[in-house]
């Protein structure tokens, strides 16, 4: 499959186009561990791709945590800041493609469950926000992935139909929010794998299913 005669990539940060998720997992666990909880992969994938409020607002009450949920958003921030920034990475050949993509014209959107502060700035620090028009965070919107609402306020904002975007996902919450948003939708990992969703292993194939290298 390659994608023709799209206008926009719309594409998500943590373990799409930066490799986050190792430092979010160990985040999560030793946040869990701080309070005197046991985390599992299970939870974390499951909580992957939905935003702050709504993952602390399932911990609280699964968990019967004490605290209420701004005290325990700001005790995950601390666990979170110093290991984010300084050991995320963009994923191997990920700027490549955001550049052959810019340089061909094509309008290119953040759309992540992070607060937009945090996004802006990890943008600015592994020195691609040039190549971004816009960032639509969870913050935009009243309901986070998997509802499709966060890339129908994306579409919005770049002026584009469903039809005239592509989506970049990894986790099952982010791909059900786009292709719910009427988005063809490339599923960055097999392990989230839904029908509707192409599969890409790495940012390479990434390129060869938007076209990227053949003169669209």
């Amino acid at each position: 499959m390659i994608f023709k005669h799209w206008k926009g990539l719309l594409i998500d940060l943590d373990g799409t186009l930066i490799d986050s998720i190792p430092v979010l997992f160990r985040t999560y666990l030793a946040f869990m561990e701080a309070k005197g909880k046991v985390g599992s992969e299970e939870e974390f994938a499951a909580l992957n791709g939905k935003a702050f409020p709504e993952i602390f607002r399932f911990l609280k009450n699964k968990h019967d945590l004490e605290e209420d949920e701004a005290i325990l958003a700001g005790h995950y921030h601390t666990h979170l800041m110093s290991a984010y920034k300084n050991e995320s990475k963009l994923f191997c050949s990920a700027e490549q493609t955001l550049e052959l993509a810019h340089k061909k014209g094509k309008k290119i959107l953040l759309v992540t469950s992070a607060p937009f502060e945090l996004a802006h700035q990890m943008l600015h620090r592994l020195n691609v926000a040039h190549y971004f028009s816009e960032v639509v965070s969870s913050e935009h919107v009243e309901h986070s992935k998997p509802d499709p609402a966060i890339y129908l306020k994306a579409l919005e904002n770049a002026d584009l139909s469903g039809e005239e975007a592509v989506a970049i996902e990894d986790s099952l919450n982010g791909v059900k929010s786009s292709i719910g948003a009427g988005i063809p939708t490339i599923s960055y990992t097999c392990a989230h794998h839904l029908g509707e969703a192409a599969v890409a292993h790495n940012w390479m194939e990434i390129q060869q299913l938007l076209g990227l290298n053949d003169g669209i």
